[in-house]
């Protein structure tokens, strides 16, 4: 029996239970406004459940029915893959969102196969949503719309409060190519990809506000994969041509948060971002992409005003028609691009792409890093381009790699300054007066406007019109790695203290201590002199076969990149090992990597001893996670290693109290103790266990002067990136 709850009072029932109630004749067909619906769905389940949880639903379409209010939630069991597209009724409030998530086994996913549907999750016309903790995939034949989620508003007003994190969204195989930016095909209305928001209508503007996209992983998807869209795009300052799908008066997404997402093998674009105010992308990894659409940028921006663009990581866009780490579109203003990491794109660093009918104007791209960028460095295929400055960043180029540094095709209206950048590159290697490689360095740039002053050039020509280029060696702490922390300048760097104060400069977060702001540095790297390193390998320019400096044991070789990133890698066999010694000291040591398993199942280690070879401190891959040590016990990082993904891992030893900082990605996740009964760290270890197939590259051990403060031993923060899906 149930009972009118006084008024104030919660009260929380099933959705079977409000469905037996409606059936006795006890409400209408809609719950009641103060109740909160609970439905919990196992697809494995037998059939007839009535949405509790020990009599859960067995479909997802039996959810369809239900209008849930807000603090409802809907529960998918894990273990059990549920068919077809999870859809509801209703929205929540901003203090009591609805929650749409999984439960059961954390061990398991909860998982949803769109089975031949559009898509598997869909949102419409609803607000305060959260969407968290599950499996999602959309399997189609390339030639009609797919996607993991769809939310999509159409002539709905504003709509607030979508969160979408910890979701792992793979196999979306949506319609390709997307060249032409038709609807079902493209980026645009009803496109497909992994995560997509669209704004749409004719009638009443639309836009969201309020969304945040955070820790998720997506794979393998066709044809974007994060993509907010919308068709109230039309600003006041736009010719009237400039794009058939911008059809109404400006109404942009504010609130827009991208971050802490891993997207690999994406078709398209990574993260797209259209017709915004003030969005953030931050912090995602993009690892291949434009993969099978042409055209495709690690991150979009297009139609936007003031989007921030930090702290990001792309790498491996394929081709030259699209490919590009980053791009800045038309329509868009006060775009910030600053201390992202970009390496291996074969389309080059960043577009910037104006045009007659939709200016870009009042940009920023400073405080970044490019290594191995092909083919361009700035693409600029028209204008104009108004108020921007390219500032403080930093070009390492490897003898294979071309690129044009500034490719305009088309010189007129650049109002361009390019200031205080440090751009490098290593000199081929020279046999009987003949160099090896092939790859040539140049500028592509007759524009009056463009303005090209005060930067350091070392092994690239210095373009026409160029005013107080600075030469000589940059002195860089590993140049060919990929790794922030191997741009650190080295003590008589002609780039130390010799740029000029410029506004807002931060550069790479390499650690606390940062230059005077009235003499920073050239280049990305706002830090003092670093010491030199006590083991840098990038294996770039070794011979395949033995490593040299190595102690080997196993099958351990350098070969090309696993990733077929530019360069060579360690790469270990099942049940192999590398040792290298270092100097011991007594100080802060820092130890990076970067890692690549294609079987994370099986155990790995990044290790650092001392003399005697008794463990110092720490990391390692088992069971699918990362682990680490805390003295002499294992532990282990909410952190689901990606397969056949370069991460990038680290350790700080902080002797003074015995502690050592767990770093992925730049990020400290966790602080523990040094093993107690070992001596100083002096040697390096690195090894694959049973049954796995490991690659370590930009291995840095180097003292640290400054480090800052860690977290207290055990702690952790409260937002990881790329988190765990429990």
């Amino acid at each position: 029996m149930f009972s009118v709850p006084r008024v104030g009072r919660i009260v929380m029932i099933s959705a079977g239970a409000w469905a037996a109630l409606v059936s006795m004749g006890g409400a209408e067909a809609a719950p009641c406004p103060c109740g909160k619906v609970v439905s919990y769905v196992d697809c494995g389940a037998a059939d007839g459940g009535t949405g509790s949880k020990d009599k859960p639903f067995d479909r997802l379409t039996d959810i369809a029915a239900v209008k849930y209010g807000p603090g409802s939630e809907i529960r998918l069991a894990r273990g059990a893959t549920c068919k077809g597209t999870l859809a509801f009724l209703g929205s929540g409030s901003e203090a009591d969102p609805i929650q749409v998530t999984a439960y059961g086994d954390p061990g398991k996913a909860a998982a949803i196969d769109a089975d031949g549907g559009e898509q598997a999750v869909k949102l419409t016309d609803q607000a305060y949503v959260t969407v968290s903790d599950l499996d999602l995939t959309a399997p189609g034949d390339g030639t009609q719309p797919r996607r993991g989620v769809y939310v999509v508003g159409k002539d709905s007003g504003t709509l607030r409060g979508i969160t979408l994190t910890r979701l792992d969204v793979h196999d979306v195989k949506g319609a390709l190519p997307a060249k032409t930016q038709i609807a079902t095909s493209g980026s645009e209305a009803a496109g497909s990809g992994g995560i997509l928001l669209e704004a749409q209508g004719t009638t009443r503007p639309t836009a969201f506000d309020g969304v945040v996209v955070s820790g998720n992983r997506l794979r393998s998807v066709d044809r974007d994969g994060i993509a907010l869209w919308s068709n109230w795009c039309r600003k006041p300052d736009l010719a009237p041509d400039w794009k058939p799908t911008c059809t109404e008066a400006w109404k942009p997404a504010r609130n827009v948060v991208v971050q802490d997402n891993v997207l690999t093998g994406v078709a398209g674009d990574g993260v797209s971002v259209n017709a915004a105010e003030g969005a953030k992308v931050r912090g995602n990894t993009v690892q291949g992409f434009s993969e099978r659409a042409p055209g495709g940028k690690g991150v979009a921006v297009e139609g936007s005003t003031g989007t921030l663009v930090t702290a990001n990581e792309v790498s491996g866009g394929k081709g030259t028609d699209g490919g590009l780490a980053f791009g800045i579109g038309g329509a868009t203003s006060g775009t910030a691009l600053e201390s992202n990491v970009s390496h291996d794109n074969g389309g080059g660093f960043a577009e910037l792409a104006g045009s007659k009918t939709a200016p870009l104007e009042d940009f920023s791209i400073q405080g970044n890093l490019s290594v191995n960028d092909a083919a361009r460095g700035l693409s600029i295929p028209g204008g104009p381009l108004r108020k921007g400055r390219v500032v403080g960043n930093t070009v390492h180029l490897d003898p294979p790699v071309s690129q044009l540094l500034v490719d305009a095709k088309d010189g007129t209206g650049l109002d361009v300054a390019y200031v205080d950048n440090l751009v490098t590159r290593t000199a081929p290697k020279v046999v009987d007066g003949q160099p090896q490689e092939k790859g040539t360095v140049g500028w592509n740039l007759d524009a009056k406007d463009f303005v090209v002053d005060r930067n350091l050039l070392s092994g690239v020509p210095i373009p026409d019109g160029a005013t107080g280029t600075v030469g000589g060696d940059p002195l860089l702490l590993a140049a060919g790695a990929t790794d922030p922390l191997a741009y650190q300048l080295r003590p008589g760097s002609p780039s130390l203290g010799a740029g000029e104060p410029l506004p807002g400069l931060t550069g790479l977060p390499v650690g606390p201590s940062r230059v005077p702001a009235g003499t920073p540095n050239l280049g990305a790297v706002q830090a003092p002199a670093a010491y030199p390193a006590g083991l840098a390998a990038t294996f770039n320019a070794d011979e395949p076969g033995d490593p040299a400096g190595w102690r080997a044991k196993g099958d351990v070789k350098v070969a090309p990149d696993p990733a077929g990133f530019t360069g060579n890698s360690m790469v270990f066999g099942p049940e192999s090992s590398a040792t290298r010694d270092f100097p011991a000291g007594a100080g802060f040591l820092r130890a990076a990597a970067r890692l690549w398993t294609s079987a994370p199942d099986a155990p790995v280690l990044f290790q650092l001893t001392d003399a005697d070879g008794v463990p110092v401190a720490s990391i390692g891959v088992r069971d699918g996670s990362l682990t680490y040590t805390d003295d002499a016990d294992g532990r282990v990082l909410p952190y689901p290693v990606p397969t056949g993904t370069w991460i990038r891992v680290g350790m700080l030893l902080r002797p003074e109290t015995g502690t050592y900082d767990v770093t992925v990605g730049g990020t400290t996740l966790a602080t523990a103790d040094m093993r107690s009964d070992a001596g100083i760290a002096s040697r390096l270890v690195i090894g694959a266990g049973k049954g796995a197939k490991l690659a370590a590259d930009d291995i840095l051990v180097f003292p640290e002067s400054c480090p800052g403060p860690g977290l207290a031993p055990g702690l952790r923060p409260v937002t990881l990136p790329h988190d765990a899906h429990t």
